[in-house]
């Protein structure tokens, strides 16, 4: 749990899981690098994979863009035949949209610098700061020390196992390659034949039980902005921007460790939390596809022909993306609804069908530690 083994581990897909070189068999790759690391050479391996070449430049968007449209035409067909082949439909899909990508500027750059919170300061991250002091969440070596201390009861292990093996069983497939290629899928082979460690990695992330180096480096995310369209379809940035984030930028393996540690929990905490969000309008929260359940839902009220064109129907886009509302807000709201939900009346829980209000004042602390986090 020594912050030099988690950056040896979350290195690894750039000095050990690099795409092979060309008309090189991958199996022999990784012995190869396997030993050179063994042998000393991690730095040679760590400087050949040039991560920065994967980065936008203007130079690159130029020549991408610059297409004819008969040449991104024939591009996107060979493309969708091989995401075909390799089973990538949403790549395929997401491609025959050809949303182009904004140029790299310094108006760009000042978007996403506001849309990640880059100059937000401590004031505006009080109640985070409060709560994160509270829970003592900066003092991961006591909780990494007490961590080791149940570890020498020998069936604490075996509790491990049995708590964390069928979560690493039912990890998801990450559809979409991060910023180094890696997806779950690529460490999945690796959670059965060394699942000790796994256990203990992921029990660790959840008990926050991780340097805060190492916990500021698995946030670390590559972003970058797609083209909204006019309403006759074509891009343009007269209408607006959609940023877009791949974590894993530098490193490769933290953002899909911690989001699988986590999943189970952020789950039970959006479901739990829920009934008592209904009260302020928010529906479908820790629901399964309970967006496109609304959506679907609004969508037949108002094609009903009961409605004989009385109703008035007003959908807004509201600006919550992308840290755009700061994540203090959300932990100030959180707090409210812990306040709240512990005055409320028999009543009220009744036609919520809040079962527990404990339940779900630990979930809404649960979601605090996650954001202060």
């Amino acid at each position: 749990l020594h912050p030099e083994r988690w950056l040896l581990l979350l290195s690894m897909p750039r000095w050990l899981l690099a795409k092979p070189p060309k008309d090189e068999n991958p199996a022999d790759t990784l012995q190869k690098r396997a030993r050179r690391f063994f042998e000393g050479g991690f730095v040679q391996l760590w400087r050949e994979h040039k991560w920065e070449e994967r980065l936008p430049t203007i130079a690159m968007h130029r020549a991408r863009e610059g297409k004819s449209e008969e040449q991104r035409g024939a591009e996107t067909v060979e493309f969708m035949k091989q995401a075909a082949r390799t089973r990538r439909l949403r790549q395929g899909a997401a491609r025959m949209m050809d949303t182009p990508s904004v140029p790299p500027n310094k108006v760009a750059h000042m978007q996403l610098r506001k849309l990640l919170c880059a100059d937000v300061q401590q004031a505006e991250r009080a109640a985070l700061h409060q709560w994160r002091t509270q829970r003592r969440l900066g003092q991961s070596e006591e909780r990494a020390h007490a961590l080791g201390e149940e570890l020498i009861r020998k069936t604490f292990l075996e509790e491990l196992v049995e708590k964390w093996r069928p979560r690493l069983a039912a990890a998801r497939y990450k559809k979409q390659p991060a910023g180094t290629g890696l997806r779950t899928e690529h460490l999945k082979p690796f959670f059965e034949s060394l699942e000790a460690e796994f256990v203990v990695l992921f029990e660790a992330i959840e008990r926050f039980a991780i340097p805060d180096s190492i916990a500021r480096i698995a946030a670390t995310v590559l972003s970058t902005q797609l083209l909204k369209r006019l309403d006759d379809g074509t891009p343009s940035l007269r209408a607006g921007t959609r940023p877009i984030g791949m974590g894993e930028a530098l490193f490769g393996m933290g953002e899909a460790l911690f989001k699988e540690a986590w999943r189970a929990r952020a789950s039970w905490a959006a479901k739990t939390i829920g009934p008592a969000l209904l009260f302020f309008g928010q529906m479908a929260v820790g629901l399964r596809s309970g967006g496109e359940g609304v959506a679907t839902a609004l969508q037949l009220y108002c094609d009903s022909p009961q409605l004989d064109d009385h109703a008035v129907i007003v959908a807004l886009d509201y600006s919550n993306a992308y840290s755009t509302s700061l994540l203090d807000s959300a932990a100030r709201a959180t707090l409210m609804l812990i306040e709240w939900v512990e005055q409320l009346d028999e009543a009220t829980r009744t036609r919520l069908a809040i079962k527990d209000v404990s339940e779900v004042v630990k979930a809404a602390e649960a979601t605090l530690e996650d954001l202060a986090f």
